[in-house]
This record gives C-alpha cells, structure tokens and sequence, in this order.
C-alpha cells in the first residue's frame, strides 16, 4: 500500500491508473505480477536501505533477492511475447511502465530510458496504425483502463524530454486542430473531475515541449524574426494555459473537504505554473518572466509546493510522477528573485525526493559542480551561505534538516546557475 502511494506521487489520476490498470493485470497476468513483485521489492530496498551521506540509493546498493526477482520478470515477458501469436499490447506497455519504474528507482537511468522508448516505441506503432476498432476511435472513447495507460506514457515520455534536453516527445498527443487553435484542448469552463484537468494539462504539456524541441533554434530569437506560424503556435498555447488556469478553479473550490483531492489538485497546479513560465520565458525571449524580483508568478509556485510538505527530510521516497523536483530545481536555478532562489534550493536539499528520472539530492550536487566550475573560470558566485553545513567553492553540500531553513540561507539574484548547464551536466553525471 505505502508503494503504490508513493509511486503515485500524490496524483489522483496515477492513482487510479495503478489501483484500476496495473493491480488487477497482475492478477490476471503471471507477467504482469512479477514485474510489480520486483518493483515492489525495489521500492522496499530504496525506501529502508541505509546509504553512505554522500551518495543516494543506486544499483550497487539493491538486494540480490530484487535482482533475482527482476531478471525472472524479464524473463517472463520475453517468452510472452515469443509464445503468443498475438501478446496483448497492454501486458507489454505496462510491464515496460514497471520496469522504467525498476530501473528509475534504483538508479539506472539509461537502462529505464531503454524501457521506456519500447513501450513508447509499440505504443506509436499501435496509435499510427489504428489496427483495432477501439484504436480507431476518439481518446475519449477508448476503454478506460487503456487510456489511463495511454496518458501514463504520454507523461513518462515527458519525463524524459525535460531530463534530456533537446529530445522530442516520441508521442503526439494532441490533433492538428488542437495544434493549430481551431479547437480548444481546453474545451471546458470548469473541469468536471481531477481526471479530465490531468488529461487537458498532459495535452497542453506534450504540445508544449514538441514545439519547443522541434523549434529550438528559434528559442530565443527576437520576437521580429519569428515566423508567423511559431508566433500563432505560441499564442495558442499560452491561451490554452489560461484557459485550463480558468478551468482549475472551479474545481479547486469543490476540493476543500477532500484532502488527497486537494493535494492532487495543488500538484496540478504546481506542474501546470511551471510549464506555463517556461512557454512565456521562450519565443520570443522574455527575461522578465524569471528574472523579475519579486516574482509573484513563482512564489505562488513555491508556496504551493510548501504547502504539500512532500519533501521529507528523514525518509525516501520514489514517485514515478514529476510533481515538484522538475519545478524547484527550474526555479533555483533561472529565477532571479532571491526569495524564490533561497526557499527552492533550501526544499531541494532538505529533500530524499527521487521523481522518476529526477532526484532532489543529484540536482543539488550537480548545482555544486555547476558553481565550482563557475568560481573555478572566475565567474560571479558566492552562491550558498551559511545553512548549517560546510560551504566548498561557492556551494554546500547536504545540511541537516535542522539547520537548512530558508532564514539562514543568503543568496543574492546575480547567483543563479544555468538551467540548461545543469540539465547538461545531470546527463553528463548520470552516463559515467
């Protein structure tokens, strides 16, 4: 049970897709059940193993018992899929999910990209053949369990997009009508449940980040050199932002006596604030969308973060959803507000938070490779000061959960470190 809260991430709709998808195949499907029994062990390993204070959980540290487990699973699957004249494409995207979600878990994070771009790899195959009645029906009309797992990989390749700059997500999930703004992706006032805000947003995201890396050479060209079509693209996508910002908050009040509702709703929330600065910043270049001081926009992100105390100082956890890591160690890197910049650094090092791909602790020790590499070329920084632990070059590692706090920790704006340094360095770390 503590598994499958954690690796919802406190998002209702991932929730549902491992109560209603992945429980009752493992039921059904000997496959299916072993794959979650290793992932399940792998969790228990992450969550109770004692690791050294200067490195995270990582695939030196997993139980030979969960590799055993793991490498029968495998097993499993390749003779369901060599012993069936037709495997059901199902079984096979959801034990690809488990085994992303195994490898993320423990660390290996170009063995869980491998997973992923074969689940995404049949996924695509199936979606552009429209071979099956159901597939050639509307989204909306498929069965329930089927685009649950559907919109599960359409976020995990989104994941993977923003770990690895430069990459476009392998799946389109919105029309051309969406694309262009003949038809709304927010088609909605006021959404009607937390499922149908998850499926908009995931929409508006995955639009995002394919225009984005599709045209990034016009990233930050000035707004006379944009072609007319990138300009039109933008603009819609922003409308569709405010549109679901609109939708969200007739929800948002029906949430109040519903806790997890309400948790589920401010991740959404949070998810939705960040991207949405993101499409702002670029096409053309906006600097004043980090780099105001204050920044309302990205304290109101902030605080909603606070408000869900998801980064527990004393215990790890593993979400197979980005929910706050992506947006912290965006905000403490490229914001310019010094406020924003204190209290996102300060949540990022206090946490043991892995989301899928990305972990709080490996951001933060990458933001110090960042710094001493900058103070090593002579660059302005004097970064992190006094938070309770030993400052190195402009940066600090790990403090006691007592001692970081965001009273103690002096940053001023002309210290923040690059995003995209950071993003390139994370991958430079994570292939040795």
């Amino acid at each position: 049970m503590q598994a499958a809260t954690d690796l919802s991430g406190g998002l209702s709709s991932s929730s549902e897709f491992w109560s209603t998808v992945v429980l009752p195949y493992s039921h059904e499907e000997p496959v299916v059940r072993h794959a979650l029994i290793a992932l399940s062990s792998i969790h228990l390993d992450y969550v109770t193993t004692d690791c050294p204070d200067d490195q995270n959980f990582n695939q030196a540290l997993t139980s030979v018992e969960t590799l055993l487990q793991y490498n029968k699973a495998i097993r499993q699957l390749r003779t369901y899929l060599s012993s069936r004249d037709r495997p059901s494409i199902k079984v096979a995207l959801i034990c690809c999910a488990l085994f992303y979600c195994f490898e993320s878990n423990r660390g290996n994070y170009e063995s869980a990209v491998a997973h992923l771009r074969n689940g995404l790899a049949i996924l695509r195959d199936a979606l552009a053949g429209r071979t099956s009645e159901v597939l050639a029906r509307p989204t909306e009309e498929w069965p329930e369990d089927l685009q649950k797992l559907v919109q599960f990989f359409i976020r995990l390749d989104l994941q993977a997009t923003v770990f690895h700059e430069g990459r476009v997500p392998m799946i389109e999930f919105t029309s051309y009508d969406e694309r262009i703004g003949a038809k709304d992706i927010v088609a909605t006032d006021s959404f009607r449940s937390l499922h149908e805000a998850q499926l908009a947003l995931d929409k508006i995201r995955n639009h995002t980040w394919r225009f984005s890396s599709i045209n990034a050479a016009y990233k930050h060209v000035p707004a006379e050199g944009l072609p007319p079509h990138i300009v039109h693209e933008k603009n819609q996508l922003v409308r569709q932002y405010k549109r679901w910002t609109s939708a969200i908050d007739g929800l948002w009040s029906q949430q109040s006596g519903n806790q997890a509702s309400r948790e589920s709703a401010t991740i959404l929330k949070v998810v939705h604030g960040s991207a949405e600065m993101f499409i702002l910043a670029n096409f053309p270049k906006d600097s004043s969308i980090f780099g105001a001081s204050p920044n309302e926009r990205a304290r109101k992100i902030v605080a909603l973060i606070e408000s869900l105390r998801l980064t527990d100082a004393y215990r790890r956890t593993y979400a197979s959803e980005v929910g706050i890591i992506a947006p912290l160690a965006m905000l403490g890197s490229v914001c310019l507000d010094p406020v924003v910049m204190r209290k996102a650094l300060v949540l990022l090092m206090k946490s043991k938070r892995r989301e899928g791909l990305l972990d709080a602790q490996m951001i933060v020790r990458i933001g110090k490779r960042v710094a001493e590499a900058r103070a090593r070329e002579g660059g302005p920084l004097k970064a992190v000061a006094d938070t309770g632990c030993e400052v190195k070059d402009g940066w600090t590692d790990s403090p006691s959960p007592e001692a970081a706090s965001p009273e103690r920790l002096d940053i001023t704006p002309d210290e923040t470190c690059d995003f995209d340094n950071i993003a390139k360095v994370y991958g430079d770390e994570l292939r040795k």
